[in-house]
């Protein structure tokens, strides 16, 4: 999603401004410092999707022998827009200062593609059919019903506005000029060679094995709160991990899993240390013993979570929420360490790629609580510079190019472009690649140059 685009035309003073408010914005707020060669080009548009109570009338040819149609609501989800082009604002509107509200209805199929796009709301002015072009670009995450994707109706309204202050109004030629720049931006799409070696492709295994290590016996010791039943599990998970190495290196690993385990139940300051003995050995397996000793200490509860210098994504509570553990609920490690990485996940569906995310405790040991505040230093928004695609011939690169989510000039979203491999992955003609990618990023341009890369890892 392009959040704040309409501020960033401001700096760019042009007549015809784009801004896009969907329900993922509002994790956002307005970011001067995005680039405004790119966000001028945009008329300003807002979209908004909603479910669609009655299923439009539908003129031409109807698959009948596709699924039934659903609605947005109970079990049924909403499809997302995951690639959603704006339409340009006509210039027989531009000219007259016409602006206003279509809304088009249309058909969401289980690939996530647009179809049966009708107009419900007539604007003019040559707008529907601006909108409508777009429309049929879009790419969705289809919806869902009992976890499988289902086809769905709905409706998207577009808003074209005009900016009536005291902006420069561009030419014609000048409008045309800076749409070539923004679709020369969007070229950048290249085939090449690659290097040498694939991208991506796991280490060749090494030809000297170590025997395997199966952890026989198993013993807590200390003075252990921890229900009995619990430790129970705890040692037979342990008991069924694979080890190798030697004795210190395993009786390490154990004792990792182990205070990993004792935090998961809330005893957040556990202390662990193993002694290992070996039983057995020859040349392919080993039999070891292990005691554990733990200093479990108290176990505790979350008071909260706070979060310091999240300046471009301000909704405090949709990073909360991405933590799955309630205030006053034992501290598990587990939700805060998911909670983690979805937070990265979501900075980087806005481009956010560089994130530092810092989270400090304070732990209150008369109420047995833990704090936890998180500082954030988001860095740069990456913009996509460049587009490169190895191990493809002609033909399967052209046809990637038009599955493309993410091209040149847009920001760079970590979730798109994981649909977008896993889509390619699905596609009968890229059933027999292995796609892989890797980025390139400029820290001083806030750019990322991506490589897809298709090529077939060697094996040993």
């Amino acid at each position: 999603m392009r959040a704040g685009i309409a501020r960033r035309c401001a700096q760019a003073r042009a007549s015809a401004r784009g801004s896009i408010f969907a329900k993922l914005q509002l994790f956002m707020r307005p970011n001067a410092t995005s680039a405004c060669f790119l966000s001028f080009l945009l008329p300003c548009i807002s979209f908004s999707l909603f479910g669609q109570s009655k299923v439009p009338e539908k003129t031409g040819n109807h698959d009948t022998s596709a699924g039934p149609i659903f609605h947005v609501g109970g079990d049924v989800t909403a499809p997302k827009p995951i690639y959603a082009p704006e339409p340009e604002f006509s210039e027989e509107a531009r000219k007259a200062g016409y602006q206003g509200t279509c809304v088009l209805s249309l058909i969401v199929d289980t690939n996530g593609r647009p179809k049966d796009i009708h107009l419900v709301r007539k604007l003019g002015m040559q707008l529907d059919e601006k909108a409508i072009q777009a429309l049929r670009q879009w790419t969705f995450e289809p919806a869902q019903k009992g976890g499988r994707p289902v086809e769905v109706a709905i409706e998207v309204e577009f808003s074209f506005h005009l900016d009536n202050g005291e902006s420069k109004t561009f030419t014609t030629e000048q409008y045309d000029q800076m749409r070539n720049a923004r679709l020369q931006i969007q070229s950048q799409i290249y085939r090449t060679s690659g290097s040498e070696e694939p991208l991506g492709c796991p280490a060749s295994s090494s030809d000297q094995k170590r025997p395997a290590v199966t952890l026989a016996e198993l013993i807590f010791e200390g003075d252990l709160q921890m229900p009995s039943a619990d430790r129970d599990r705890i040692a037979v998970s342990a008991q069924r991990g694979i080890y190798s190495g030697s004795l210190d290196e395993i009786g390490t690993e154990i004792s990792e899993r182990v205070r990993l385990a004792w935090q998961n139940s809330g005893y957040f300051t556990a202390q662990v240390h193993t002694d290992t003995r070996l039983l057995t050995s020859s040349p392919i397996s080993e039999r070891i013993a292990a005691t554990v000793h733990v200093n479990e200490g108290q176990q505790y509860r979350l008071a909260g979570i706070r979060f310091q210098n999240n300046r471009a994504l301000t909704n405090v509570k949709a990073l909360r929420d991405l933590f799955p553990v309630k205030d006053g609920d034992i501290l598990i490690r587990e939700p805060i360490e998911q909670g983690m990485r979805d937070l990265h996940r979501l900075y980087g569906e806005y481009g956010y790629i560089n994130l530092v995310s810092v989270p400090t405790t304070r732990i209150d040991e008369e109420k047995a609580t833990v704090s936890l505040d998180i500082d954030l230093d988001e860095g740069k928004q990456f913009y996509i510079s460049r587009v490169d695609v190895a191990g493809l011939d002609e033909a399967a690169f052209e046809n990637l190019r038009q599955e493309m989510f993410l091209k040149p000039g847009d920001i760079y979203n970590q979730r798109i472009m994981e649909l977008f491999l896993e889509r390619t992955s699905r596609l009968p003609a890229f059933a027999s690649f292995e796609p892989r990618y890797q980025l390139q990023i400029n820290k001083t341009a806030g750019t990322v140059a991506m490589t897809y890369d298709f090529r077939h890892c060697h094996t040993d």
